[in-house]
């Protein structure tokens, strides 16, 4: 294989992962509680370590990046993931420099990181060569810049509600 393939492959794999998780965050109403934290446990390493694995692209055409998530679909599946998580959805992490605490919400994490695994997916799947290149262009970018943090940040939550709530691994 030569390197084009190779990272044609790393944006796939992701892509693949990011498309399953879209479609969790959009029918989560319909899990039960430990199929939830389950699945997060075993989907957010992984969409992780496939984000970790992507090129990195120097150019991209702006043009073909587009949001198909508009703000209304984000606020609707916010509201529901927050319910669903009820108080459990709120926590802290402490700035590294003041110290300061500073307060964060699971839900908010995780649509972030759907909106912009559905953006690309989109954007992706419209099958031009410039936008599957913006697609990696972008897939690199917020990973680095947004998603990867957030994952890094949602885990330790995710394994906490685990804990407490006697998940098991079974997704069935």
């Amino acid at each position: 294989m030569n390197q084009e393939s190779d990272d044609f492959l790393a944006v796939r794999e992701l892509l693949t992962f990011g498309n399953e998780f879209c479609y969790f965050v959009e029918n989560q109403s319909k899990y039960e509680e430990n199929y939830r934290l389950t699945f997060l446990q075993r989907a957010l390493p992984a969409l992780y370590l496939k984000g970790a694995l992507l090129p990195e692209v120097t150019e991209c055409d702006e043009s073909y990046m587009q949001r198909y998530v508009t703000e209304e679909n984000y606020e609707i599946l916010f509201n529901e993931m927050r319910e669903i998580f009820g108080k459990k959805d709120q926590f802290h992490t402490a700035d590294e420099i003041t110290g300061d605490l500073i307060k964060h919400s699971l839900s908010e994490n995780l649509c972030d990181l759907y909106q912009d695994m559905k953006d690309l997916f989109m954007t992706f799947s419209k099958g031009y060569e410039a936008g599957r290149a913006c697609t990696a262009f972008y897939a690199r970018e917020w990973f680095d810049k947004r998603w990867g943090n957030a994952i890094v940040k949602a885990l330790p939550i995710i394994h906490e509600l685990m804990s407490d709530s006697s998940a098991g691994p079974d997704l069935e």
